[in-house]
């Protein structure tokens, strides 16, 4: 028999991993608790919702704001990442064909 590819042999734990740990899951989950509809017992009575009541409504402002709000626009954390990734490259290019 040929010798597992590392994706085989990832999968293979990883099925592993899934089959061993299913019981441990289903601990986070109980079973459902019965109605007692089947067995013929009266299901419990849900109480009346209190309505619902909503605070008073302040108008808007009249006047608009004198000056426009600033707009601060922050670059991603990836955008950096990547930028200084290819920065990196490039550099790299560049010393490869000085050296050359």
């Amino acid at each position: 028999m040929k010798r597992m590819t590392w994706f085989g042999e990832a999968a293979t734990i990883g099925i592993a991993v899934a089959l061993i740990g299913a019981p441990a899951a289903q601990a986070f989950f109980p079973p459902p608790t019965p109605t007692g509809v089947s067995s013929g017992e009266i299901p419990p009575t849900i109480p009346p919702v209190p309505p619902i009541t909503f605070p008073p409504v302040t108008p808007p402002p009249t006047e608009p704001p004198v000056t426009p709000p600033v707009v601060k626009s922050t670059p991603e954390p990836t955008t950096l990442i990547s930028a200084l990734a290819g920065l990196t490259l490039l550099g790299g290019y560049a010393i490869r064909r000085r050296i050359k």
